[in-house]
């Protein structure tokens, strides 16, 4: 299903972000994402390692993500795989100074993505071997080979597929 607009829209209308390649490249240009999960009645967040999976034709966006096979933020999966993910470009965030110091007048510079959806835990091992690959792309040079973990590593460790409903992005740059 393609990313839909998220229904609230900011409030600085001037700083949404609504090109989809720019979106892209934010996640694509990025490793660590805030995943927000609902535990009962309280929410639960952690921050996560991830690779991303865009299709730019029809605006498809999925996250990989791995983890230990328990844990709170399973459970949370299993029980609700409703989430909300932020991703903040690291390659953006700056404060412009009035000359050698921050003043009333300095802004932060930025760029992010917040995206709904809902995550599904993979647990077939073959699946978990193409997720892996793809994550391990992520992290990896173009030009270096990358080599899979033995199938009893990645029977050890979980992958989480998130699939985006929702997305929107903002920024604040010169």
């Amino acid at each position: 299903m393609p990313s839909q607009p998220i229904p609230s829209r900011p409030r600085r209308r001037d700083r949404e972000i609504t090109d989809f390649a720019v979106i892209a490249d934010i996640l694509r240009g990025n490793h660590t994402a805030a995943v927000s999960l609902v535990d009962g009645d309280r929410p639960y967040g952690v921050m996560l390692n991830y690779a991303p999976v865009i299709r730019d034709d029809d605006h498809t966006i999925r996250l990989i993500f791995h983890c230990a096979t328990a844990g709170r933020k399973l459970d949370c999966i299993r029980r609700n795989p409703a989430a909300s993910i932020f991703v903040n470009d690291a390659r953006a965030e700056r404060i412009d100074l009035q000359g050698d110091r921050p003043s009333g007048n300095s802004t932060t510079r930025y760029r992010s993505v917040i995206l709904q959806g809902s995550i599904r835990l993979a647990d077939d091992l073959a699946e978990r071997r193409r997720l892996a690959e793809t994550f391990l792309r992520h992290y990896a040079p173009a030009d270096v080979p990358v080599d899979l973990p033995p199938d009893a590593a990645l029977a050890a460790t979980q992958f989480l597929v998130f699939t985006a409903e929702a997305v929107s992005g903002k920024q604040n740059l010169p």
